[in-house]
Formats: structure tokens, C-alpha cells, sequence
């Protein structure tokens, strides 16, 4: 990769820009020699605010429709080391917590390997500037001379690709530009973007601002993506200026995160849990939608992607699958879970602004301000700091607001090991928990809005929850934080809207007929409850359009359905009825508009009836917005995204022969895709099992009371499979949260 760097040394504070001794480091595209070379020298280099950038003609919603479906992109860069087994993909998507395989320059040869193991994972993978892949021959890397490396468009998993690696010239980014134009014209519907960097030009300066410009004006991308793998102040520089550079374009943006060794780390491998957690959860603050590890794996010493001084802190260095994982293996795993628990809600926000509370540190970022009442449009909040007594504590406060104008504040306890400059003494309790306090008057607040409490969503459980205020006199309260050094939650008012959810990996449940308590299993934890009543059919989801999903049930005796709007015992929130005695409910989100509703399927007549509203005060629906035949007689309804564009369609099981075949679209005619799964007398749900964005189908078998699941809609054996529940049980399927 090639990594223009900045070491961040000895920052002097300017009028309009801060001058630091850094290097600007290329990793070198020839092979490295089998002795690691020194770490660079250093040169002095300016940090300085990028003009503004002018708004792109026209934006791409590519990006943006992508992260509305899927949820927010986790990965590691996997450099040239081939053919991973079973047990390497595994570990990279289960304990790891990648989302997505993410391959280098040569990657697209690579793809089948990967994706042989796990059907359905979704891949990225790099192209050279003009957009072919890149081939090793054993000393150095050619052009193949292929466009994507010969992959078709629309590959299945293929997510996008990054053309070209952090441009140092204008040419380059021209090249660049017209290599994305080649792709786009192959493959339109994938996500194109090039790497870029703040340190770009010797030194940076024009020459990036006129790489940034042409990017952000004429490049066909989808995202802004960038790297920067310091840990020191410059970091909040260089993340809000490609947040501009994005908002400038119209589009999302991503940003690579430091598990390399380099000069950012005096090129030994000093990253700890807290400068891992913080430069993660900070990426969050400015926005970021998407967060990918350089490096997961490194080729042997002697290849380019050894880099010159160590490969990646992830996996022992030894360019083989053979290596095991390192101790940072497992810290990054809990980070990458702690992204996916707050990035579900990142992804459906647009950020408003970002500030810093320099507490104890003696410099404030270039272009990013102190905290002031209304930044971000937040209202209410007058002041932010932190709590008395403490050891020097830096606060980092990014602002959000949805599709509906409610208001967020992400809060981050931004201490972190190497907060200071390299080579200078660590700040005092850097690596510390802090308190922090935010201070809010609700004299202006509405009569209606509570005073007692705000929400919260914390990234160790990704759980929503009420946050206690204190009240300090009058109007006056205040909320009191503990965080770990790095980490951030999420916060609201409680104003009835909750927070918005993307979408998730989903997960199953579990309910007994008999006596209408349900299991739901949510990341391997399993919580019960009462709801309904013996005989009821249940199923689930998103009946509040919050991206939870919970249960409701259709009485079939009398075509009652009866919804409820949180995992939790209680009566229904939501009765009326719909359809006749002896329908089958269907639940999905049937129109795209992120809100699910209740379906029947009438076994008598092999009909689908369709209706895009839920009723309420025990009151008929109306007619079905659209109806029509499939199947036969005797079939078992399910719904599901089987093609991955935000609708829900209706697919059937046949349990007699294991047959399951579905449509995708809502209109009369033969299956689009039919195939055998399973042994007769198989209960199916279908749903998004690994995040990718469609749904395959799971089986619970009684007989032997498991769960298998298929990642893909072909025929085959079961990808994954486990014990759960007991053998009288139905299984239900969603996102729980």
C-alpha cells in the first residue's frame, strides 16, 4: 500500500496551521529486502485547514441506498497471502467480526478462494489506476491487462472497488478518474472509490487540495475514503477534512484504520487497547460509515505487502495462513463489535458538526472547534466538560440528525496511550475511565419532553436504555458519563422516536405453542418472555419503523392480529383483524418503506394477499393492496429480501419435500428461484443471516430440536447449523436488537 504518513512529532501552534515534524512515508510498490530498513527520517510538514471544497454537480446515491440495506461496512485489507482456509474465514468474520473480505490489487483472483467458505459475504477488492487488477509473478506486481481482473459485473458478494491507492500527482488522480469511468461503464451498480490522502504532494499543500478538488468535482465515485494512521491531534484535522470532501460530494465516507507497523508507531508495534478503541469510535464522531483495518495479513518478507517494518499487529508475520493470531487480534474484535453496535444507528444519521474539548492536552486541532451552546443544532445543551478531580481529559463531541430532525450527540472519551506526540511524554491518565458531565436547560424545552432522563446507546452491548439526569436546580439537570479511555455512547432525547436502526445481521427465536413464551437469541444470548396465547401464530417485525423487530401473532380462528412494539412481556400495542379464519400471516416490509406489515396467505386458494398499512382499534384493515396465485395447496408462507433491493417478497416451503421456491417481485407467475432444503417436516424462516443484504432461509428440525442455515439460495447442505429449544417449538426470525 503505498501510505503517505504523517509521525505527528513536535506540534507548534500557528495562527492559521500547524507545523509538525512528521515524515511523509511511501510504502515502497518494489519488494522489500529481507532486512527491514530504518524507519524514515523526519521533515517538517504543515497541518492547515483545506479550503472549501465546491459542491460536486451532481451526487451519486449509490453508496448511501447500499448502507440503507446493509449494515455498516467492518473489514480488514487481506494482502496477497492466497487460498485461506475453512478456519481463517471463519475467524475473520465470526470472532473478528468482519462484515466483508477486503482484498488488495490483486484481489479479484483471490475472491473465489474466500468466498468458496462463506456463500453470500459480501468482498471489496483494490484495481490498479486504470481499473485492471494487478498480478504477482513472483518479484513484482504487472498488470494483468484484465478490467476487474475479468470478474463480471454484478458478481455475487461483490460490494465495490477501490481503483488506485492514494494519488500523489494530479496525473495520477486523472488516471485515477478515467480508471473509475472504465469500471463504472463494466459494472454500474457497484461502489467505486479511490483511497486519499491528507499528506499527498512534498509537502502537502496545493497539490493535495488540487487532488481533493478533482476527486470531489469530476470522479464518478460513490464514497470519500481515506487513510491516516497517526494517533496524535493531526488525526481530527485529516478526518474533518474528507468529512467536507464527502459532504461536498454528496456522498458517505469511509476511513482505513492503523493495525500496521509504520513511523506512526516508531514503527514498533505499540498500538494499545485505548489508541485502537479511540481512533475507531473518533471515526464515528466525524460520521465515518465504514472502517476498514490496514492490515489483517501480510505476505512474507521480500513481498511488497510485508511493508518495510513489520505487516500487521492482527497475525504473526510470517506471509502464511500457518501464523496465529496475535494478542491485538482480540482487542480489535472487541472494537470492531463496539463499531457494529453504534454504527447501526451512525449509518442512518447525517453529521451536522464535530468538537473538541482539548481538556489537558495543550493544543487544539486544526479546523475543529471547541464546544459552544447549539453546535450541531443539538439544542438544550450549554455546556460539556469534564467532571471535577480528574487527570486531563480530551472530549470529543460529534453531532447527528435523521430523516425525522431528531437530534444526537455522539460523546467520546477521546483519551488514548499515544494522544501526545511521538516521542514526547505520555499525557498524565491518558489511558484512564473519565467522567464526563453535559449540563442541559430545558427552560425552552416543551412542556412534554422528559427532564428526568435522556437515551442512550452504549457500544459495549449496543443496547438502548435511559440515562438519568441530575437535577442541579430549576431547569437545570445534568447527565454524568463514565467512559473507558477511547470509547463513545450515543445520545438523544426522549422524546417518543427512538433511535433509527440500519440494518443488521438478523438472528432467530424461538416460541412454545403451548404456552406462549418466546426465546429470542440475540449474538448468542437468549431472552424469554410471555406473549399470547396457545394456538396463535407468531412471527415477527418492525411494526414502529425503528429497525427492531418484535413479535405479533394472527389467531387463525378468527383472522385477529395482535402486534407488539417491544421484547417484553406486556399486552398488544397494535389489534385488528385481517383476512379469514385459517390464513397463514405473512410480515415484511412489502413496499420498501422501512416499516413492516401484516400479510395472509390463503392455503385454500393458493393466494398471496398484500397490504402495506397496519390496522388498529380492533378494526378491519380494508382490502389487500394487491393479490395473486403461487404455490399450492398445503405450502408454508415465509417472506424475505431474497434479491437484496429493500423489498420483501413471498416465498414458500413445501415441508412434505423440503422444496423452497419464492418470487421476486409481487406479481403472479412460476418461482424466480426453487431448490431442496432439508428433510421433510423442516420449519422455515428465512432472513439475513451474515449481513450481506438478502435473505436465505434457516430450518428448524424438531426431531432433533437444531437449526441449519444456508447462506446462499441454491441447493446444498447447511452452512451453519447449532441445538436450540425444544421439539413442540416454532422459529421465528429478525433483527431483535
Amino acid at each position: 500500500m503505498v501510505t503517505p504518513v504523517s509521525a505527528g512529532i513536535r506540534l507548534l501552534r500557528a495562527s492559521l496551521a500547524l507545523v509538525i515534524v512528521a515524515t511523509s512515508v511511501l510504502v515502497s510498490r518494489e519488494p522489500a529486502s529481507a532486512q527491514a530498513p530504518p524507519c524514515p527520517s523526519l521533515q517538517a510538514q504543515v497541518v492547515e485547514p483545506v479550503a472549501e471544497f465546491a459542491p460536486a454537480a451532481v451526487a451519486s446515491t449509490r453508496a448511501k441506498d447500499w448502507l440503507r440495506k446493509h449494515p455498516m461496512p467492518i473489514t480488514s485489507l487481506v494482502a496477497t497471502v492466497p487460498n485461506p482456509p475453512k478456519a481463517v474465514a471463519d475467524r475473520y468474520l465470526e470472532p473478528f467480526g468482519a462484515n466483508a473480505v477486503h482484498l488488495w490489487k490483486d484481489g479479484p483472483a483471490q475472491v473465489e478462494a474466500w468466498l468458496r467458505h462463506r456463500r453470500g459475504t459480501g468482498y471489496i477488492t483494490w484495481l490498479e489506476n486504470n481499473g485492471n487488477a494487478a498480478a504477482w509473478n513472483g518479484s513484482e506486481f504487472v498488470n494483468s491487462g484484465q478490467l476487474m481482473g475479468g470478474l463480471p459485473p454484478n458478481n455475487p458478494g461483490r460490494i465495490g472497488y477501490q481503483v488506485g491507492d492514494e494519488p500523489t500527482t494530479v496525473s495520477d488522480m486523472q488516471e485515477i478518474i478515467s480508471g473509475i469511468s472504465r469500471v463504472r461503464g463494466r459494472d454500474p451498480e457497484a461502489l467505486l472509490f479511490t483511497n486519499l490522502s491528507y499528506w499527498a504532494g512534498d509537502p502537502p499543500g496545493s497539490t493535495r487540495d488540487a487532488i481533493l478538488d478533482a476527486y470531489v468535482a469530476a470522479a464518478e465515485g460513490d464514497l470519500v475514503v481515506t487513510a491516516d494512521y497517526n494517533f496524535d491531534i493531526a488525526h481530527y484535522t485529516v478526518l474533518q477534512t474528507f468529512r467536507r470532501a464527502g459532504i461536498a460530494k454528496g456522498v458517505p465516507y469511509w476511513q482505513y484504520l492503523n493495525a500496521y507497523v509504520g513511523p506512526e508507531t516508531a514503527c514498533q508495534p505499540t498500538h494499545t487497547p485505548s489508541d485502537l478503541l479511540w481512533q475507531a469510535m473518533a471515526g464515528l464522531a466525524f460520521g465515518y460509515s465504514g472502517h476498514h483495518w490496514f492490515l489483517y495479513q501480510a505476505a512474507a518478507v521480500g513481498h511488497p505487502t510485508a511493508t518495510q517494518w513489520g505487516g500487521s499487529i492482527l497475525n504473526q508475520p510470517t506471509g502464511s495462513w500457518n501464523s496465529s493470531p496475535t494478542s491485538r487480534h482480540q482487542v480489535v474484535s472487541d472494537v470492531n463489535r463496539r463499531l457494529a453496535n453504534l454504527g447501526k444507528a451512525i449509518t442512518r444519521l447525517t453529521s451536522t458538526d464535530v468538537r473538541f474539548i482539548k481538556g489537558g492536552h495543550p493544543l487544539q486541532p486544526i479546523d475543529v472547534q471547541t464546544y459552544t451552546a447549539g453546535a450541531g443544532g443539538f439544542p438544550y445543551l450549554f455546556s460539556v466538560g469534564p467532571a471535577p478531580n480528574q487527570q486531563p481529559l480530551e472530549i470529543l463531541l460529534g453531532f447527528f440528525v435523521d430523516e425525522r430532525g431528531e437530534r444526537y450527540v455522539l460523546v467520546q472519551n477521546a483519551r488514548h496511550t499515544h494522544s501526545h506526540r511521538l516521542g514526547d511524554p505520555a499525557i498524565p491518565g491518558s489511558s484512564s475511565v473519565g467522567t464526563i458531565h453535559l449540563n442541559f436547560d430545558f427552560s425552552a424545552a416543551p412542556a412534554g419532553l422528559p427532564r428526568d432522563h435522556i437515551r442512550i446507546l452504549r457500544s459495549e452491548d449496543g443496547v438502548r436504555g435511559d440515562l438519568p439526569l441530575q437535577d442541579i436546580g430549576g431547569n437545570l439537570r445534568r447527565a454524568n458519563i463514565v467512559l473507558p479511555a477511547g470509547d463513545a455512547v450515543l445520545l438523544k432525547f426522549a422524546t417518543g422516536n427512538d433511535f433509527m436502526f440500519g440494518p443488521a445481521r438478523e438472528d432467530i427465536g424461538l416460541v412454545d405453542p403451548t404456552s406462549g413464551v418466546w426465546h429470542l437469541r440475540r449474538g448468542g444470548v437468549i431472552s424469554s418472555f410471555f406473549y399470547g396465547n396457545p394456538g396463535d401464530s407468531p412471527f415477527m417485525g418492525d411494526w414502529d419503523c425503528d429497525g427492531i423487530d418484535t413479535p405479533g401473532l394472527y389467531r387463525r380462528s378468527d383472522g385477529f392480529v395482535y402486534l407488539r412494539n417491544s421484547n417484553t412481556q406486556g399486552v398488544a400495542d397494535v389489534r385488528y383483524f385481517f383476512g379469514n379464519p385459517g390464513d397463514l400471516p405473512i410480515a415484511g416490509d412489502f413496499d420498501g418503506d422501512g416499516c413492516d406489515t401484516v400479510s395472509i396467505y390463503r392455503p385454500s386458494e393458493g393466494r398471496v394477499y398484500v397490504i402495506n398499512e397496519l390496522g388498529s382499534g380492533d378494526q378491519g384493515v380494508g382490502a389487500a393492496d394487491t393479490s395473486y396465485f403461487f404455490g399450492n395447496p398445503g405450502d408454508k408462507p415465509f417472506a424475505g429480501d431474497f434479491d437484496g433491493n429493500g423489498i420483501d417478497t413471498v416465498g414458500l416451503h413445501r415441508e412434505t419435500t423440503g422444496l423452497v421456491y419464492f418470487r421476486n417481485t409481487h406479481t403472479q407467475g412460476i418461482a424466480d428461484s426453487e431448490y431442496l432444503f432439508g428433510d421433510p417436516g423442516d420449519r422455515l424462516v428465512a432472513g439475513d443471516w451474515t449481513g450481506v443484504g438478502f435473505s436465505t432461509p434457516a430450518l428448524f428440525r424438531p426431531g432433533n430440536a437444531t437449526f441449519f442455515f444456508r447462506h446462499t439460495n441454491t441447493q446444498g447442505v447447511a452452512d451453519n447449523s447449532f441445538p436450540l429449544g425444544d421439539t413442540v417449538m416454532l422459529p421465528v426470525s429478525g433483527s431483535f436488537g
